[in-house]
């Protein structure tokens, strides 16, 4: 999208003049990258009433959304949904998979073991390198590479 296109959709969005609005876009410095994102906070909070401002998410990133609401960023909304996603559907093989000691480990005889870089990928291929990445360091931290289905054991 040019900054034509952005400055009239901001226009029209905030009922501003078009200088206005290309004005606007340049005294917050959003960059070019950055422009749609914010035009599409703008947008959501004209069709609820409120406002759309820049914010700060918990992990450093700077994102645009609404006054009420928008907590986290894109990013950190979409790799907590698929922790969240894998989560619902594997678990930790302690929960259940026999163990046969320190040297034959957990006896995986209904299923898995499941890494979740694996399925992740599998289920996730349009999601982002990045997020998926993100969600599969967290899931590694939590619980390691070998899960298993929540209803095999």
């Amino acid at each position: 999208m040019s900054s034509t296109s952005r400055a009239r959709r901001l226009q029209g969005l905030v009922s501003i003049s078009y200088q206005q609005a290309l004005d606007h876009l340049r005294q917050f410095e959003i960059k070019p990258k950055r422009q749609s994102q914010y035009l599409d906070a703008l947008e959501e909070a004209k069709t609820k009433g409120t406002q759309a401002r820049p914010l700060a998410c918990p992990c450093g990133r700077e994102f645009f959304g609404l006054l009420q609401g928008s907590e986290r960023c894109p990013f950190c909304t979409a790799v907590e949904a698929l922790v969240e996603w894998f989560l619902e559907r594997y678990k930790d093989p302690a929960d259940g998979v026999p163990y046969a000691g320190r040297e034959d480990g957990y006896q995986f005889t209904n299923g898995g073991p499941y890494d979740p870089d694996d399925v992740l990928l599998e289920h996730f291929d349009d999601e982002s390198d990045e997020v998926r990445d993100e969600a599969t360091n967290r899931l590694w931290a939590e619980g390691g590479n070998e899960w298993v289905g929540v209803d095999e054991y």
